[in-house]
């Protein structure tokens, strides 16, 4: 994990200024782990002291987004999540509590996947994975209810 002066000169780099809120958001969102949504970051960041406005949230997020720092998507619910994990990967999503996992998928499937577009006469410039299911706890939880 990066610290604050690593990470001040990241956004030097990419030509932004190294603001507080900018730092603050990234380093949470290198540290989380998670993806987060907007409200989830103004909670968190409220949890800790730190309270930032929605419209700072939202103007930082798009400025990292747009600097290719952080990763915006939006999971199977259609709700916008921020990522720091920049590196290939792909997410395991649970329906239940929408937990959220990366995982790597072998070279070998994606071009499998690719090649169903290529069939289809589309030239596939990105593949991405998303698998929705219920993780080790919710079906756990399922198990209890239907008991």
């Amino acid at each position: 994990m990066e610290d604050l002066s690593q990470i001040a000169r990241k956004l030097s780099a990419c030509g932004l200024r190294p603001s507080a809120p900018r730092k603050a958001l990234l380093a949470h969102l290198q540290a989380c782990g998670t993806h987060p949504t907007p409200y989830e970051l103004l909670d968190a960041f409220k949890a800790q002291g730190r309270p930032i406005s929605i419209a700072t949230l939202y103007q930082n997020l798009q400025v990292l987004s747009e600097a290719g720092l952080i990763r915006k998507f939006v999971d199977s619910e259609g709700t916008s999540r921020y990522d720091a994990n920049l590196g290939v990967h792909h997410h395991l999503h649970c329906t239940s509590c929408g937990r959220i996992l990366d995982i790597e998928v072998p070279e070998a499937l994606l071009g499998s996947l690719s090649a169903l577009g290529q069939a289809e006469g589309w030239q596939v410039s990105k593949v991405q994975l998303d698998l929705d299911g219920l993780c080790n706890q919710c079906q756990g939880q399922e198990t209890l209810e239907s008991a």
